[in-house]
């Protein structure tokens, strides 16, 4: 799946929107970025999927989606997808929103999956958690090989009105050649402070081996 672009600014190589049950396998997604201006450059996108009949992407290979682009992702909120056995080099591996549109109807993420993938040379983020949206919780990441990523796994402490993801565990990963391994951001006031009682609920790592 390549070259492939949407109108209004945006870019998906894939879309699935409101579907349960799906498998997005061995498929090779690339240079899908639309016009590499740092738009909306998705690969393989879910939208507003039922969190009871998750979906599955494995054996995928997904690269070069721009400036901006992510491999794989949600809009508007998709709970328990399962990411195994990929090949994911873009600038955002993986995204882990949920949503809250209209300041009413809650779309959760979190309960994601992810095992087995390499994840390379993601600028961004290799795993982003939050980005300033509504439960991220209880994902796990684990079994992964992180090589050459800025951020392998990002997780943000959102602004005020959001709440931070919570209870989410990284356990048994590599991470090779990168600059950052797990980086925990706060976007609240920078005045403020944080406890280390406070941080700890976002995550636990555990059995991780990190070097150079």
């Amino acid at each position: 799946i390549a070259h492939t672009s949407y109108g209004n600014d945006n870019s998906y190589s894939l879309r699935l929107w409101k579907v349960g049950g799906m498998t997005v396998r061995n498929n090779t997604v690339s240079d899908s970025a639309y016009w590499d201006i740092g738009a909306n450059n998705q690969g393989i996108t879910f939208m507003i999927n039922p969190p009871n009949n998750p979906n599955i992407v494995e054996y995928n290979t997904v690269t070069n989606l721009g400036r901006d682009g992510t491999c794989v992702s949600s809009k508007g909120g998709t709970s328990n997808l399962i990411v195994r056995y990929n090949r994911l080099n873009c600038d955002v591996a993986l995204r882990i929103p949920g949503e809250r549109l209209d300041g009413s109807t809650l779309r959760p993420g979190g309960g994601w999956k992810v095992y087995g993938n390499i994840i390379e040379n993601s600028d961004t983020a290799g795993v982003w958690f939050g980005i300033d949206e509504a439960l991220n919780d209880n994902s796990i990441i684990y079994n992964n090989v992180f090589i050459g990523n800025t951020n392998a796994i990002r997780i943000i402490w959102p602004v005020e009105n959001f709440a931070p993801p919570m209870n989410n565990t990284i356990i048994n990963n590599i991470f090779i050649n990168g600059q950052t391994g797990i980086f925990l951001e706060n976007r609240r006031n920078p005045d403020s402070t944080k406890t280390v009682a406070e941080l700890l609920p976002t995550y636990a790592s555990d059995y991780n081996l990190f070097f150079n």
